[in-house]
């Protein structure tokens, strides 16, 4: 199971490596603390308005609701095909495309674009949230990262 993990690489949802660092209301990196839980997944800094793109060859199944109280914000959960198949990617904090639910896209596709977090939470360092589960196991996106200009379609 490890070996296709490691063997498999993903985008950046950004097209950038960058990891939003400590700001007033945490840090980007896996596994950061969140009061009582962990921070399951990667941040990425992107200014409002960028473009998000996709870090995996999949289906868009739903579009995710990060925050049951505030709807305003959005975002997408992707399940992988050929050699993304077990993989389960979930973005939040954009605006998807329209009608992108249902389709295959490719890996670097443009998926939507960056929302602004700072009229919920100013002083936050604006990012797309980026999580992966492999067969229901959470892992680290940071470590298997694509480099950034091989991710470009």
């Amino acid at each position: 199971m490890m070996s296709n993990i490691e063997s498999t690489l993903f985008c950046s949802p950004t097209g950038s490596n960058t990891v939003r660092g400590v700001d007033s209301f945490g840090q980007g990196r896996f596994a950061a603390p969140r009061g009582a839980r962990l921070h399951s997944g990667v941040d990425f800094n992107v200014e409002a308005g960028d473009n998000v793109y996709s870090p995996i060859f999949g289906k868009i199944v739903r579009v995710a609701i990060p925050y049951k109280s505030d709807e305003r914000f959005r975002g997408l959960v992707i399940e992988g095909i050929g050699r993304y198949v077990g993989y389960s990617v979930k973005l939040f904090y954009l605006d998807p495309l329209k009608e992108i639910v249902g389709r295959t896209v490719k890996q670097g596709e443009l998926i939507g674009t960056a929302q602004d977090l700072t009229i919920k939470y100013p002083g936050i360092t604006n990012h797309i949230h980026f999580e992966i589960t492999f067969k229901g196991t959470q892992i680290d996106p940071s470590r298997f990262l694509e480099k950034e200009e091989s991710c470009k379609v």
